[in-house]
């Protein structure tokens, strides 16, 4: 065995009598004040809400139209959506 060798052979065995004769570790350790709490109140979701909805939409369609519901060969659709929300959330803690 060569002196490396013993060198590794001596901390292992030395680390495993260290744990073995009862180290005290940060678990073993009394308690010695209370928890930190955070001063922050928790965000609450609770309560109204309200929003709008802006947008416009334009297209064009061509082709060969035909039938009782042929409206044109050539047909443009264009035009603004407006729209409003609003609800209200309640949060179960």
């Amino acid at each position: 065995m060569g002196t490396r060798q013993k060198l590794l052979c001596t901390v292992a065995v030395a680390a495993m009598l260290a744990g073995i004769n009862g180290v005290a570790s940060a678990a073993d350790l009394p308690m010695k004040a209370a928890p930190y709490a955070p001063a922050v109140a928790p965000i609450s979701w609770t309560g109204f809400y309200m929003g709008g909805t802006l947008g416009y939409g334009a297209s064009k369609m061509s082709g060969e139209a035909s039938g009782p519901t042929a409206l044109a060969d050539d047909m443009r659709l264009n035009g603004a959506l407006v729209g409003v929300h609003a609800g209200y959330n309640w949060q179960f803690n």
